[in-house]
């Protein structure tokens, strides 16, 4: 278990990192059109982790895509207040 926690949480130093590293205006980049953007890209990787934790504690996911909760419609999520939880 703590190798799993250990890792979670370089993981997590990196990630925020990262996202720090990005200008606020260069958020919605995407290198093509058909590709998530950066943000989306940190969306899509919360929604998993959320996903991933309902299942293993049996909870709902408060970003269920099936009932109509699409964290990717959310332009409030795109932004890196929202990214860095401040």
């Amino acid at each position: 278990m703590q190798a799993l926690i250990s890792e979670w949480t370089r993981a997590k130093a990196g990630t925020i990192d990262f996202i720090e590293s990005m200008p606020d205006e260069l958020l919605g980049y995407k290198p093509v059109p058909d590709v998530f953007s950066f943000a989306e890209q940190f969306i899509h990787i919360g929604w998993a982790n959320y996903s991933f934790a309902a299942i293993a504690a049996g909870r709902d996911n408060p970003y269920d895509r099936a009932k109509g909760n699409d964290p990717m419609a959310n332009e409030e999520l795109k932004t890196k207040k929202a990214a860095l939880l401040e």
